[in-house]
């Protein structure tokens, strides 16, 4: 199957187009809403390993609430 220029212009327009949406969003600072409780001033998120998952999952909650993914994906960004 060949792949035409148009296409790949397309595609990289879109992403250029994207990226340059966003980028300003990279020297935003944290908020003061919640980002304390779930991130900044939230141990549990400083390590990510097999133990983190299973007590998101089970008993982890943050703030009275549950949602395992969104501890997951911050836990995970906090590890990068």
């Amino acid at each position: 199957m060949k792949k035409y220029k148009s296409e790949y212009f397309i595609a990289v327009s879109v992403c250029l187009i994207v990226f340059l949406t966003y980028l300003k969003s990279l020297g935003n600072e944290f908020v003061l809403w919640d980002d304390d409780i779930y991130v900044y001033a939230n141990p549990g998120v400083w390590r990510f390993d097999m133990p983190f998952i299973f007590r998101t999952f089970f008993e982890f909650n943050v703030g009275g609430n549950w949602h395992p993914l969104t501890m997951i994906a911050i836990a995970l960004d906090c590890a990068i």
